[in-house]
């Protein structure tokens, strides 16, 4: 039977719905920060960036990025021309002045393109004195294949008290990215409020998942599963220690554009009043 507790927290990543029970409605949330290579933009998701109707201010890494359009649930904006691959941190400021930060990760680079056609001869310079012919040297192997693209990253924080009068086992439905996400003392909260949908295809083959014990309450046993357009899929893991810990699959899940995502996370019996940090990153590539 589902039982009563608390969810204390603030959003990091990834397309999240308002929810009843979150804190404060003019707080900007980013959901998702989606980057098109062939266009050069990046698209976000998320909820109150413009509460006042007038544009948000968006920044990568303290650059001010020229916007192409905004609702108060997206934003389209300019990337600058050559960035490299790397994390990069992106921070939105709604026209309430209120402002959120989310991690943006874009891949590597990939191999060189095929050598393009010569350019038009130049004019011919002084010919220079006759140098000594050299040894033809020999051929060097040939070099390794380079590495694939990360994928997107999807991280969460949840910071979990079970509040129920006798401390059963609980189920809450969470996106696939937050931080510190809080939902109240509610019995249980709307799945349609936290899924995520996919703007792209990807595999989901590995979850890292880790438990953190907060004010020297005892380790509970905490169970996650990656939930599939509301139903649950073989991606499912019990967290065995406070040590970040993989749980492979045995057959990995494919994803679908416009598939909706969620987590469900079930913590067993515990003494009412503990809290227990619940961190999850999950691999789609």
């Amino acid at each position: 039977m589902l039982n009563q507790f608390r969810i204390s927290s603030f959003l990091l990543a990834s397309m999240f719905l308002a929810v009843p029970g979150a804190r404060s409605a003019a707080t900007p949330v980013i959901l998702s920060a989606v980057v098109n290579a062939s266009t050069n933009r990046i698209n976000i998701t998320g909820a109150a960036f413009s509460p006042a109707g007038t544009a948000p201010t968006v920044t990568l890494d303290n650059t001010v990025l020229v916007l192409v359009s905004f609702t108060n649930q997206t934003v389209l904006a300019n990337l600058l021309s050559g960035l490299r691959a790397g994390s990069y941190r992106l921070v939105l400021t709604n026209s309430s002045s209120q402002a959120t930060t989310f991690a943006v990760t874009i891949g590597a680079v990939g191999p060189a393109g095929p050598q393009g056609p010569p350019g038009p001869q130049g004019p011919a310079g002084a010919q220079g004195p006759r140098g000594p012919q050299g040894a033809q040297g020999i051929q060097g192997p040939q070099g390794p294949p380079g590495t694939p693209g990360t994928g997107s990253v999807f991280q969460g924080s949840y910071s979990v008290e079970n509040n129920s009068a006798i401390g059963g086992a609980l189920t809450q439905y969470y996106p696939l990215s937050a931080f510190n996400l809080a939902f109240g003392n509610q019995v249980t909260n709307p799945e349609a409020g936290v899924v995520q949908i996919m703007p792209i295809a990807c595999i989901v083959d590995t979850l890292y998942v880790a438990e953190i014990p907060l004010r020297s309450a005892p380790f509970a046993t905490v169970q996650v599963t990656l939930r599939q357009n509301y139903q649950d899929t073989t991606l499912q893991c019990v967290i065995p220690s406070s040590t970040p810990t993989s749980c492979p699959l045995g057959s990995a899940v494919s994803i679908n554009p416009g598939d909706l995502l969620d987590y469900a996370v079930t913590i067993q019996q515990s003494v009412v009043g503990n809290e227990y940090q619940v961190l999850l990153s999950l691999l789609c590539q």
